[in-house]
């Protein structure tokens, strides 16, 4: 269990920084939806499957089962199966 947490953890830095160097060239902030992972919530031993987080700059602004995406957002499938 804890070899699968540190590879969701390790996955959520590698394109939380990814974010950041995006964010850094644009001036406007840009919003990218991350569909199909699993999310730690710190509270639960259960991780969330299938869940969707949206971040808007460089801000988590919405973590639920299904998210519209904003216009002109990049949408990416990390392919966690559910």
């Amino acid at each position: 269990m804890k070899q699968a947490l540190a590879a969701i953890v390790a996955q959520a830095l590698m394109i939380l920084a990814g974010l950041g160097v995006s964010y850094a060239q644009d001036a406007k902030p840009n919003a990218t939806l991350i569909q199909n992972v699993n999310i730690f919530d710190g509270k639960n031993e259960k991780l969330a499957t299938g869940m969707s987080v949206l971040v808007e700059g460089n801000e988590i602004t919405k973590i639920a089962e299904s998210i519209t995406a904003p216009a002109g957002a990049t949408v990416i499938d990390a392919g966690v199966a559910r």
